[in-house]
This record gives structure tokens, sequence and C-alpha cells, in this order.
């Protein structure tokens, strides 16, 4: 077989010459319209990008907005929990005082009326103890009883000291007896006076049926008393200081 290099020449030229139109008016425009899709297609998947990055930053806000209203629910529920714990608290320990100060008035009352009460028996008892003593009084024997009287009303003056013993001597003094007893009794009981004294005395005499059974003496500055009323009083007042 025989090379025929002209003609090998000439198709190689013809080749090349079809390459070099098919690059230039095909290949390049072809090629062009493929960069230009997928410069396209690129922006395109740069801007889903770009709203996927937008869409997952809101994403984050939204849910970083809701962690924070449910801390902020979360803040809000507790502050409330604790205001209405301290509120009921309050109104519990305000309702217990009341309570306790209502008790104690109760208490208070109810002591104030019973001792109110206590007194007001113990007057009552106190008259009728003197009431009966009264009534006792008047069965006595009336002269023994007041000669018991005369002897401690004489121990009374005898216990004085020496500035008193001296004032019954020189001021005006009164004698007064319970009830008008035998002629000369005031002045026998003078003589006896006289005699504890020291000194003569003669006193003026006088009959006191408040005294019930027994004698007093009287000078502007001292008062002496053995009576049967005097006893009652002080009894009376025993009693009254008893129930204090």
């Amino acid at each position: 077989m025989t090379l025929d290099w002209w003609t090998l020449g000439l198709q190689t030229l013809n080749a090349a010459v079809l390459i070099w139109l098919l690059s230039r008016v095909l290949w390049r425009p072809i090629v062009s319209a493929i960069q230009a899709r997928q410069a396209e297609a690129d922006k395109q998947l740069s801007d889903a990008s770009e709203t996927a990055r937008k869409a997952d930053e809101a994403k984050a806000q939204a849910e970083a907005a809701l962690d924070q209203v449910g801390t902020r629910k979360s803040e809000m529920l507790a502050q409330a929990q604790t205001e209405a714990e301290a509120a009921r608290k309050a109104l519990l320990d305000h309702a217990r005082a009341e309570a306790a100060d209502m008790a104690r008035t109760a208490e208070a009352e109810r002591a104030a009326r019973a001792e109110e009460a206590e007194k007001r028996y113990a007057a009552r008892a106190a008259d009728l103890a003197q009431r009966m003593a009264e009534r006792i009084g008047t069965r006595l024997s009336r002269p023994a009883l007041l000669e018991a009287y005369a002897t401690d009303l004489l121990a009374q003056v005898a216990a004085l000291d020496t500035e008193d013993r001296a004032a019954l001597g020189s001021e005006k003094l009164m004698l007064r007896i319970s009830e008008a007893t035998e002629a000369g009794y005031g002045e026998a009981f003078a003589d006896r006076l006289g005699k504890t004294l020291g000194e003569e005395i003669s006193p003026a005499i006088k009959t006191d049926a408040e005294l019930i059974c027994g004698l007093a003496l009287e000078t502007k500055h001292l008062h002496l008393e053995s009576s049967w009323a005097a006893d009652l009083a002080r009894m009376r007042k025993e009693v009254a200081n008893d129930t204090q």
C-alpha cells in the first residue's frame, strides 16, 4: 500500500480547519452558555444558602426569644408565688395576732369579772360576818367583855412611848364608852388609866354606841381604841386584803 502524503496533509488540514471552526462557531457559545448557566446556578445556590442562613438566624433568634420569654415567665411565676406565699403568711400572722389579742382580751375580761365577783362576794361575806359578829356581841356577857377591852386598852397605853404618854396627860382627853354602865365606871377607868400613866387623869366621858362594846381614848393627835367595832373593822380589812 502506497501512502499519499498530499492526501494525508490535505485531510489533516481539513480536520484542523474543522476543529477550529467548531471551536469558534459551536463550542465557544456552548461553553459560554454552560458557564452562564453555571454562574446563575451558583448565584441561586448562594442566594439559597444566604436565605437558609437568615432563616437559621431568625429561627435561632425566635428560639432565644422563646427561651427568654419562658425564663421571664418562670421568674414572674416564681415571684408571684413568692409574693402570694408572703401575703398568705402575713394574713395568717395577722389572723393569729388578732386571735391572740382577742384571747388575751377575753381572758382579761374573764379575770376582771372573776375578780369583781370575788370582791363582791367577799364584801358580802364580810358584811354577813360583821352582822353575825354584832349579833354575837350583843349576846355575850357585856360586863366581862367590856372589862376585857378595858384591860387591852390599858395595855396599849402602857406600850406608848414617853411623848405619847405625856400627851395623854397634857392634852384634852376624851374617853368614849360603848354603853351606859354602872355608876362611876368611867371614873373608875380614869383612875386605872392614871395609875398606868403615873399621874391623875380627868378625861371627858362620852357614851358611843358605835363601839358596840369597848372603849376609846382620843386626843387631838392620838387615838387608841379597843372595842368590838374595831375588831370587826380589822377583820373586814383582813378579809378584803385576802381577796386582793
